[in-house]
Protein backbone atom coordinates (compact mmCIF):
# COMPACT_ATOMS: atom_id res chain seq x y z
CA UNK A 1 0.00 0.00 0.00
CA UNK A 2 1.45 3.61 -0.90
CA UNK A 3 1.67 5.33 2.42
CA UNK A 4 1.53 8.70 0.29
CA UNK A 5 -1.82 7.58 -0.30
CA UNK A 6 -3.35 5.90 3.47
CA UNK A 7 -5.52 7.76 5.37
CA UNK A 8 -4.13 9.16 8.56
CA UNK A 9 -5.27 7.22 11.47
CA UNK A 10 -8.20 8.91 13.51
CA UNK A 11 -7.72 11.44 16.16
CA UNK A 12 -8.58 10.14 19.54
CA UNK A 13 -10.80 12.25 21.57
CA UNK A 14 -8.84 13.43 24.88
CA UNK A 15 -10.14 11.48 27.62
CA UNK A 16 -12.32 13.74 30.48
CA UNK A 17 -10.49 14.69 33.52
CA UNK A 18 -10.59 12.16 36.18
CA UNK A 19 -13.52 13.43 38.93
CA UNK A 20 -11.88 13.96 42.02
CA UNK A 21 -12.75 11.53 45.11
CA UNK A 22 -14.03 14.30 47.17
CA UNK A 23 -17.17 15.77 45.60
CA UNK A 24 -18.77 19.45 46.67
CA UNK A 25 -22.13 19.82 45.34
CA UNK A 26 -24.37 22.77 45.30
CA UNK A 27 -27.98 22.88 45.15
CA UNK A 28 -30.70 25.21 44.61
CA UNK A 29 -29.27 28.87 44.12
CA UNK A 30 -28.31 29.36 47.98
CA UNK A 31 -25.91 26.16 47.17
CA UNK A 32 -24.35 27.28 43.41
CA UNK A 33 -23.78 31.15 45.93
CA UNK A 34 -21.53 29.02 48.06
CA UNK A 35 -19.89 26.81 45.46
CA UNK A 36 -18.96 30.21 44.23
CA UNK A 37 -17.58 31.12 47.28
CA UNK A 38 -15.42 27.94 47.76
CA UNK A 39 -13.83 27.98 44.10
CA UNK A 40 -11.86 30.89 45.29
CA UNK A 41 -10.80 28.78 48.66
CA UNK A 42 -7.61 26.49 49.31
CA UNK A 43 -9.48 23.67 48.90
CA UNK A 44 -7.77 20.27 48.84
CA UNK A 45 -8.45 18.20 45.59
CA UNK A 46 -12.21 18.48 45.23
CA UNK A 47 -14.42 18.38 42.43
CA UNK A 48 -17.23 20.84 42.73
CA UNK A 49 -21.16 21.19 41.01
CA UNK A 50 -23.61 22.59 41.23
CA UNK A 51 -27.71 21.17 40.65
CA UNK A 52 -30.36 23.85 39.67
CA UNK A 53 -34.12 23.81 38.52
CA UNK A 54 -33.25 27.11 37.57
CA UNK A 55 -31.33 27.83 33.59
CA UNK A 56 -30.15 31.34 34.01
CA UNK A 57 -28.91 30.72 37.50
CA UNK A 58 -26.90 27.32 35.97
CA UNK A 59 -25.77 29.42 33.41
CA UNK A 60 -23.86 31.86 35.23
CA UNK A 61 -22.08 29.49 37.71
CA UNK A 62 -18.71 29.29 37.50
CA UNK A 63 -18.28 26.19 38.06
CA UNK A 64 -17.41 22.89 34.75
CA UNK A 65 -19.88 20.76 35.71
CA UNK A 66 -23.30 21.95 36.21
CA UNK A 67 -27.15 19.50 36.36
CA UNK A 68 -29.91 21.00 35.35
CA UNK A 69 -33.16 19.24 37.15
CA UNK A 70 -36.49 19.53 35.66
CA UNK A 71 -39.01 21.47 37.74
CA UNK A 72 -41.62 19.02 37.17
CA UNK A 73 -39.01 16.69 39.60
CA UNK A 74 -39.64 19.51 42.34
CA UNK A 75 -43.21 19.27 42.62
CA UNK A 76 -45.57 21.85 42.99
CA UNK A 77 -43.97 25.06 44.26
CA UNK A 78 -44.51 26.28 47.95
CA UNK A 79 -47.30 22.90 48.49
CA UNK A 80 -45.20 20.10 50.22
CA UNK A 81 -41.58 20.08 51.12
CA UNK A 82 -41.29 16.41 50.21
CA UNK A 83 -40.97 14.92 46.92
CA UNK A 84 -43.09 12.05 45.90
CA UNK A 85 -41.96 8.55 44.97
CA UNK A 86 -41.90 9.21 41.21
CA UNK A 87 -39.85 12.51 41.80
CA UNK A 88 -37.38 11.15 44.29
CA UNK A 89 -36.57 8.56 41.76
CA UNK A 90 -35.90 10.45 39.14
CA UNK A 91 -34.01 12.71 40.94
CA UNK A 92 -31.86 10.31 42.53
CA UNK A 93 -31.21 8.22 39.13
CA UNK A 94 -30.07 12.23 37.55
CA UNK A 95 -27.60 13.11 40.69
CA UNK A 96 -26.36 9.46 41.30
CA UNK A 97 -23.78 9.96 38.25
CA UNK A 98 -22.38 12.81 39.87
CA UNK A 99 -21.56 10.42 43.13
CA UNK A 100 -20.19 7.66 41.37
CA UNK A 101 -16.45 6.32 42.66
CA UNK A 102 -16.44 9.36 45.22
CA UNK A 103 -15.03 8.73 48.59
CA UNK A 104 -16.75 11.62 50.11
CA UNK A 105 -19.90 13.90 49.01
CA UNK A 106 -20.76 17.03 50.60
CA UNK A 107 -23.90 18.70 50.05
CA UNK A 108 -24.10 22.19 49.53
CA UNK A 109 -27.69 23.87 49.78
CA UNK A 110 -29.82 26.39 51.75
CA UNK A 111 -33.14 24.94 52.86
CA UNK A 112 -36.65 26.18 52.78
CA UNK A 113 -36.65 26.71 49.14
CA UNK A 114 -37.20 24.53 45.90
CA UNK A 115 -34.41 22.75 44.66
CA UNK A 116 -32.54 23.00 48.13
CA UNK A 117 -35.10 21.59 50.16
CA UNK A 118 -36.14 18.79 48.06
CA UNK A 119 -33.44 17.46 45.72
CA UNK A 120 -30.69 17.72 49.04
CA UNK A 121 -32.58 14.11 50.23
CA UNK A 122 -32.35 12.23 47.00
CA UNK A 123 -28.75 13.65 46.85
CA UNK A 124 -27.23 12.21 50.04
CA UNK A 125 -29.62 9.13 48.61
CA UNK A 126 -27.84 8.74 45.76
CA UNK A 127 -24.24 9.18 47.33
CA UNK A 128 -25.09 7.11 50.33
CA UNK A 129 -26.27 4.06 47.82
CA UNK A 130 -22.77 5.15 45.55
CA UNK A 131 -20.26 4.18 48.72
CA UNK A 132 -19.53 7.95 49.74
CA UNK A 133 -19.39 8.94 52.84
CA UNK A 134 -22.21 12.13 52.99
CA UNK A 135 -21.56 15.25 54.71
CA UNK A 136 -24.06 17.95 54.56
CA UNK A 137 -24.16 21.36 55.22
CA UNK A 138 -26.81 23.54 54.70
CA UNK A 139 -28.50 27.16 56.22
CA UNK A 140 -32.10 27.74 57.89
CA UNK A 141 -34.28 30.48 57.01
CA UNK A 142 -34.30 33.82 58.58
CA UNK A 143 -37.35 34.17 61.16
CA UNK A 144 -38.57 36.76 59.05
CA UNK A 145 -38.98 34.54 55.99
CA UNK A 146 -41.83 33.23 57.13
CA UNK A 147 -42.80 29.90 59.17
CA UNK A 148 -43.91 28.02 56.11
CA UNK A 149 -40.62 28.08 55.19
CA UNK A 150 -39.12 27.85 58.21
CA UNK A 151 -40.86 24.59 58.70
CA UNK A 152 -40.48 23.03 55.15
CA UNK A 153 -36.56 23.91 55.89
CA UNK A 154 -37.17 22.09 59.48
CA UNK A 155 -38.58 18.91 57.56
CA UNK A 156 -35.73 18.97 54.58
CA UNK A 157 -33.23 18.98 58.03
CA UNK A 158 -34.55 16.02 59.90
CA UNK A 159 -34.97 13.94 56.68
CA UNK A 160 -31.39 14.97 55.50
CA UNK A 161 -30.09 13.93 59.38
CA UNK A 162 -31.47 10.32 58.62
CA UNK A 163 -29.62 9.70 55.88
CA UNK A 164 -26.50 11.85 55.70
CA UNK A 165 -23.00 11.01 57.74
CA UNK A 166 -23.22 14.58 59.32
CA UNK A 167 -25.07 17.83 58.44
CA UNK A 168 -23.60 20.96 59.83
CA UNK A 169 -26.43 23.32 59.55
CA UNK A 170 -26.43 26.99 60.53
CA UNK A 171 -29.61 28.94 61.57
CA UNK A 172 -29.16 32.31 59.75
CA UNK A 173 -31.05 33.79 62.42
CA UNK A 174 -28.16 33.03 64.84
CA UNK A 175 -26.17 36.10 62.92
CA UNK A 176 -29.49 38.35 63.56
CA UNK A 177 -27.21 40.21 66.04
CA UNK A 178 -24.76 41.25 63.61
CA UNK A 179 -26.40 43.19 61.30
CA UNK A 180 -27.90 46.68 61.90
CA UNK A 181 -31.29 48.43 60.30
CA UNK A 182 -29.06 49.59 57.25
CA UNK A 183 -28.00 46.37 56.65
CA UNK A 184 -29.51 45.42 52.85
CA UNK A 185 -30.62 41.98 52.30
CA UNK A 186 -27.71 41.08 50.03
CA UNK A 187 -25.60 41.59 52.69
CA UNK A 188 -27.46 40.07 55.36
CA UNK A 189 -26.93 36.64 53.79
CA UNK A 190 -23.02 37.31 53.11
CA UNK A 191 -22.53 37.13 56.82
CA UNK A 192 -24.18 33.45 57.18
CA UNK A 193 -22.56 32.65 53.66
CA UNK A 194 -19.31 33.53 54.57
CA UNK A 195 -19.32 31.18 58.07
CA UNK A 196 -20.63 28.70 55.92
CA UNK A 197 -17.91 28.77 53.59
CA UNK A 198 -15.16 28.67 56.38
CA UNK A 199 -17.08 25.38 58.03
CA UNK A 200 -17.06 23.65 54.49
CA UNK A 201 -13.22 24.51 54.13
CA UNK A 202 -12.22 23.60 57.69
CA UNK A 203 -13.89 20.54 57.29
CA UNK A 204 -12.96 19.18 53.96
CA UNK A 205 -8.87 19.93 55.08
CA UNK A 206 -9.73 17.91 58.64
CA UNK A 207 -10.79 15.43 56.67
CA UNK A 208 -7.50 15.18 54.94
CA UNK A 209 -5.34 15.56 57.57
CA UNK A 210 -2.89 13.28 58.91
CA UNK A 211 -4.19 12.48 62.24
CA UNK A 212 -1.45 12.12 65.14
CA UNK A 213 -3.44 12.66 67.94
CA UNK A 214 -7.28 11.55 68.93
CA UNK A 215 -9.65 10.45 66.77
CA UNK A 216 -10.20 10.86 63.18
CA UNK A 217 -12.49 13.64 62.07
CA UNK A 218 -14.46 10.78 60.47
CA UNK A 219 -14.87 9.25 63.75
CA UNK A 220 -15.80 11.94 65.42
CA UNK A 221 -18.45 12.77 63.51
CA UNK A 222 -20.06 9.03 63.82
CA UNK A 223 -20.04 9.47 67.81
CA UNK A 224 -21.94 12.29 67.42
CA UNK A 225 -24.25 11.44 64.81
CA UNK A 226 -24.90 8.21 67.46
CA UNK A 227 -25.75 10.31 70.09
CA UNK A 228 -28.60 12.02 67.72
CA UNK A 229 -28.04 15.40 69.51
CA UNK A 230 -29.10 18.59 67.99
CA UNK A 231 -25.20 19.83 66.81
CA UNK A 232 -23.92 23.38 66.22
CA UNK A 233 -20.45 24.39 64.78
CA UNK A 234 -17.95 26.79 65.28
CA UNK A 235 -14.67 27.24 62.81
CA UNK A 236 -11.92 30.10 63.84
CA UNK A 237 -8.44 29.75 62.87
CA UNK A 238 -5.34 32.31 64.50
CA UNK A 239 -2.23 32.52 64.35
CA UNK A 240 1.32 33.84 66.07
CA UNK A 241 2.48 33.70 69.32
CA UNK A 242 -0.86 33.67 71.15
CA UNK A 243 -2.74 31.57 68.65
CA UNK A 244 -4.18 28.86 71.03
CA UNK A 245 -5.33 31.64 72.99
CA UNK A 246 -6.74 33.71 70.21
CA UNK A 247 -8.23 30.44 68.99
CA UNK A 248 -10.38 29.45 71.79
CA UNK A 249 -11.71 33.07 72.19
CA UNK A 250 -12.45 33.01 68.50
CA UNK A 251 -14.63 29.96 69.16
CA UNK A 252 -16.05 30.83 72.15
CA UNK A 253 -17.34 33.79 71.06
CA UNK A 254 -18.56 32.38 67.69
CA UNK A 255 -22.30 34.11 66.86
CA UNK A 256 -23.64 30.34 66.68
CA UNK A 257 -22.83 29.52 69.96
CA UNK A 258 -24.79 32.34 71.14
CA UNK A 259 -22.14 34.30 72.79
CA UNK A 260 -20.75 31.29 74.86
CA UNK A 261 -24.39 30.18 76.08
CA UNK A 262 -24.32 27.11 73.91
CA UNK A 263 -20.90 25.56 75.73
CA UNK A 264 -22.10 26.31 78.79
CA UNK A 265 -25.40 24.11 78.34
CA UNK A 266 -23.98 21.83 76.58
CA UNK A 267 -23.74 17.72 77.51
CA UNK A 268 -21.08 16.95 75.20
CA UNK A 269 -18.65 18.43 73.12
CA UNK A 270 -15.93 17.45 69.80
CA UNK A 271 -13.06 19.22 68.66
CA UNK A 272 -10.98 18.99 65.24
CA UNK A 273 -7.57 20.84 66.02
CA UNK A 274 -5.81 21.56 62.92
CA UNK A 275 -2.09 22.52 62.53
CA UNK A 276 0.66 22.69 59.72
CA UNK A 277 4.10 20.78 61.08
CA UNK A 278 4.92 23.13 63.64
CA UNK A 279 1.60 21.99 65.94
CA UNK A 280 2.87 21.77 69.19
CA UNK A 281 0.98 19.63 72.08
CA UNK A 282 1.36 22.82 74.15
CA UNK A 283 -0.83 24.58 71.76
CA UNK A 284 -3.58 21.90 71.84
CA UNK A 285 -3.15 21.13 75.36
CA UNK A 286 -3.98 24.70 76.24
CA UNK A 287 -7.13 24.93 73.43
CA UNK A 288 -8.31 21.67 75.50
CA UNK A 289 -8.03 23.16 79.00
CA UNK A 290 -9.59 26.23 78.41
CA UNK A 291 -12.68 25.26 76.43
CA UNK A 292 -12.56 22.34 79.19
CA UNK A 293 -13.64 25.09 81.66
CA UNK A 294 -15.94 27.13 79.42
CA UNK A 295 -17.67 23.74 79.11
CA UNK A 296 -17.83 23.00 82.60
CA UNK A 297 -15.62 19.61 81.65
CA UNK A 298 -18.45 18.40 79.78
CA UNK A 299 -17.50 15.24 77.94
CA UNK A 300 -15.37 15.82 75.21
CA UNK A 301 -13.45 13.77 72.48
CA UNK A 302 -10.87 15.34 70.24
CA UNK A 303 -8.27 14.84 67.20
CA UNK A 304 -5.26 16.93 66.17
CA UNK A 305 -4.13 16.89 62.73
CA UNK A 306 -1.32 18.11 60.49
CA UNK A 307 -1.87 19.70 57.06
CA UNK A 308 0.60 22.01 55.23
CA UNK A 309 -2.17 24.09 54.33
CA UNK A 310 -2.05 25.21 58.04
CA UNK A 311 1.76 26.03 58.65
CA UNK A 312 1.91 28.49 61.12
CA UNK A 313 -1.72 28.89 61.96
CA UNK A 314 -4.03 26.94 64.02
CA UNK A 315 -7.52 26.11 63.37
CA UNK A 316 -10.06 24.60 65.08
CA UNK A 317 -14.02 22.80 64.23
CA UNK A 318 -15.82 22.70 67.48
CA UNK A 319 -19.38 20.96 67.10
CA UNK A 320 -21.51 21.21 70.42
CA UNK A 321 -24.36 19.08 71.32
CA UNK A 322 -27.25 20.56 72.35
CA UNK A 323 -29.10 18.38 75.66
CA UNK A 324 -32.03 16.87 74.51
Amino acid sequence: MNPENSNPPPETAPAPAPRANLRVIGLGNAGAQLVERLREMDLPETFLAVVNSDKAALADAGVTEKLEISAKWLGAHGHRSEPGRTELDAQESALKPLCEGAETVAIVAGLGGRAGTQLSLSLARAAKQSGAHVLAFVTMPFDCEGSVRYSKARQALDRLRAVADMVFCLPNQRVAGQLDEATNLADAYAVPARLMVECVRAVLHAGCASTLMGLQFPDICALLKERHAETVFAVAQSEGADRAANLVKQLTEHPLLRGGRALAETDGLSLCVLGGPDLRVADVNQVMQQLGRHSHNAPMVMGAGVNPAFAGKLTGVLLVSAPP
